[in-house]
């Protein structure tokens, strides 16, 4: 049995290659072929070894390889077998999350909303010791994720924008995306996986690498409850008077702490519309349209600064009740001019939930529930000298509980209400 020596040897992810020459005694002549391939003389093997790694991923080991190699002798007219056996280690390649928090048998948690950045690590090196660099990452990650949610404006009564932010288009070939989870659908665990080519400075492409990592994706628990009053006229005030409460509740589960996030509600106008009626000398009558610019986020707001007079409505996830309050209406003071005043409203109000931030990273506001709701209703009066009362209403009362609904979405403020035009 002849030995092999090893040339070189380098080796990265999951797999590795050796050059081994084949040194056999001179007196046995030179070498025609070596296993079935012809070379003359002196012969050089080059294999590649190829291995993965069912436990520990991420950890290095190594492995051990018996090499038979088969060379011809011509002037003996047949062939010996040399061997050689060596060991082969493997560079980890891992998947790292910033986000989840670990547990301590290892498990990742991360609560829905909570930012999440990935990043394939990897320590091989060049032969030469060059660095090993990653190109054409391909990412898969389960679940329904978005890329943010933006809310403005800052300050109540401005120009308001907000809704979610799409992922780019490149999203699954950054080589660190960021993402959010926005629903519980995608709950339990998950496993995030990346491919890469690894590259070798001034060698070229040497393989591809992959690495994976589980995560527990987490949702809080929650609750809402209603009551909605009817159309009325008090205190000079005409519309749905008390007016529409809701009520929501969230608790962040364990493991994650509580009393660190936070609740709001937030209501989206999808239509609202005034008229009142103006008496003309000839016995006519003409009637002034206000309407809003639509989608519009009520209060101007987000999260709700004024709601009811109750200032910034904040409520926090421990499962204490956070109450909204809605009243629209028509001030006739206003109309003192009008025999008739309308009033169309529809609008849907999201319960929000904003998880605490994670570890090195940041949270979003996350939809658990929306209702949608609404009315309609005149006032008239016979002349300018007469009491108002109520013509007709008619309540569309909460539809059934949206869980984990869309995101909102507004382009405007409830401040852009506009004078259309007389009819």
């Amino acid at each position: 049995m002849q030995d092999l020596t090893l040339v070189s040897g380098w080796n990265f992810g999951n797999r590795v290659t050796e050059t081994f020459d084949i040194q056999l005694d001179q007196s046995m002549g030179g070498i025609e072929w070596v296993n079935g391939t012809s070379i003359g003389g002196t012969g050089k093997l080059e294999q590649r070894i190829r291995y993965s790694v069912k436990s520990n991923p991420g950890q290095s080991f190594s492995v051990t390889k018996s090499s038979k190699v088969k060379v011809k002798i011509p002037f003996q007219g047949g062939s010996i077998t040399c061997s050689k056996s060596y060991s082969a280690s493997a560079t980890p390649v891992v998947l790292n999350l910033a986000g989840p928090i670990v547990d301590s048998d290892y498990s990742r948690d991360i609560l829905v909303g909570q930012g999440c950045t990935a990043s394939l690590l990897v320590g091989g090196q060049g032969q030469q010791g060059s660095s090993v660099t990653l190109q054409g990452y391909f990412w898969t990650i389960p679940g329904n994720i978005i890329g943010g949610f933006t809310a403005g404006p800052t300050s109540n009564n401005s120009t308001a924008s907000g809704g979610p932010v799409p992922l780019p288009n490149n999203f699954y070939s950054l080589a660190n995306p960021k993402w959010y989870w926005k629903d519980r659908e995608s709950a339990g665990s998950s496993l995030i996986t990346c491919d890469a080519l690894a590259v070798f400075p001034g060698r070229g492409p040497f393989g591809n690498v992959t690495g994976a990592q589980s995560v527990n994706l987490w949702s809080p628990s929650f609750g809402s409850r209603w009551w909605m009053s009817d159309v009325t006229i008090q205190d000079g005030r005409f519309g749905l008077i008390p007016g529409i409460q809701f009520d929501g509740k969230a608790i962040t589960p364990t493991p994650f702490p509580q009393g660190l996030g936070s609740i709001c509600f937030t209501q989206i106008l999808k239509s609202n519309q005034i008229t009142g009626t103006l008496p003309l000398p000839n016995g006519t009558t003409q009637t002034l349209i206000y309407s809003g610019s639509l989608p519009a986020l009520d209060n101007g707001d987000h999260p709700f600064w004024y709601l009811g007079g109750n200032g910034n409505v904040l409520g926090i996830d421990d499962g204490t009740w956070l109450t909204f309050t809605d009243s629209p209406d028509v001030t006739l003071d206003g109309f003192s001019q009008f025999v008739e005043t309308s009033r169309t409203f529809t609008a849907d109000s999201w319960f929000m939930y904003l998880p605490p931030n994670p570890p090195g990273n940041d949270s979003i506001w996350i939809p658990l529930y929306k209702y949608s709701w609404g009315f309609n209703g005149i006032a008239k009066r016979p002349n300018l000298q007469s009491t108002w009362t109520v013509f007709s209403s008619n309540l569309t009362p909460p539809s059934s509980r949206i869980d984990w609904p869309p995101f909102p979405e507004w382009s405007h403020s409830v401040s852009d209400m506009n004078i259309i035009g007389w009819q």
